[in-house]
């Protein structure tokens, strides 16, 4: 892989990394605001938007080619999928 394809990749994975974290917090926000999900203290609320940091913060780290930001960024996708598949009990909802 050339230098251009390299950037050009980065850039696609900052990318993927934003819109992860922006769908994580319209979840959120939707689940609180519709659902009526009790976030009444701040401890709650923080455990909620904790995942929304973790990816923001790992995507930014991705902007700034760190290695190890984009391998934690995959294991924790891992993490997540494998957390589905378990909870949901089907490989095919992952």
């Amino acid at each position: 892989m050339d230098r251009k394809k390299a950037e050009r990749s980065i850039e696609n994975a900052g990318i993927a990394g934003i819109l992860c974290g922006l769908l994580f917090l319209i979840n959120i926000l939707f689940a609180m605001l519709f659902l009526k999900v009790a976030f009444g203290t701040l401890g709650i609320a923080f455990w909620f938007l904790l995942p929304v940091l973790i990816i923001f913060g790992l995507t930014y780290g991705i902007f700034k080619k760190s290695r190890a930001c984009a391998v934690i960024m995959f294991i924790y996708f891992l993490n997540m999928q494998l957390g589905q598949w378990i909870q949901s009990g089907n490989l095919l909802w992952v």
